[in-house]
């Protein structure tokens, strides 16, 4: 494992940790209110209004400070898989894997990210209070 701080006020990095490492770092930057980034071999499965299950594969986790989680493919804009604002985030170890659990209480949906190997977890407050400024629109441009 490699530890590393990008600026000590912003962002901190554990490169290939064990997966204890990786489960003490989710959990305190979720606690902390922190934005997640997990760079990872898992699987996920999404139950709720609807169901679904992807298998292995190396994959973004986005653990945002709001509680959204966005899971995308290498490929793709597109989240693959993703939980809206306000959902409840916990990790755990169950066996030799890392468990990600996200639950939006009210639909009921739970989307678990299954974890096998951890290649990036980098954790920060981030810090956005700019407004976007929209000039044109897709339609236009058509």
């Amino acid at each position: 494992m490699i530890r590393s701080r990008a600026r000590a006020e912003s962002v901190d990095a554990l490169i290939s940790p064990s997966l204890e490492q990786a489960r003490e770092a989710v959990k305190r930057a979720v606690e902390a209110g922190c934005t997640c980034l997990i760079v990872a071999e898992c699987k996920v499965r999404y139950r709720g209004r609807a169901s679904s299950e992807l298998g292995p594969g190396q994959r973004l986790v986005v653990l945002k400070q709001d509680g959204s989680v966005l899971v995308h493919r290498p490929f793709g804009h597109e989240p693959v898989n993703w939980q809206p604002p306000g959902s409840i985030m916990s990790t755990e170890l169950v066996g030799s894997r890392l468990v990600v659990r996200a639950v939006r209480v009210k639909p009921h949906e739970e989307l678990v990210v299954e974890v096998s190997r951890v290649d990036l977890v980098a954790w920060g407050r981030l810090v956005d209070e700019s407004e976007l400024a929209m000039h044109g629109s897709e339609e236009e441009l058509r």
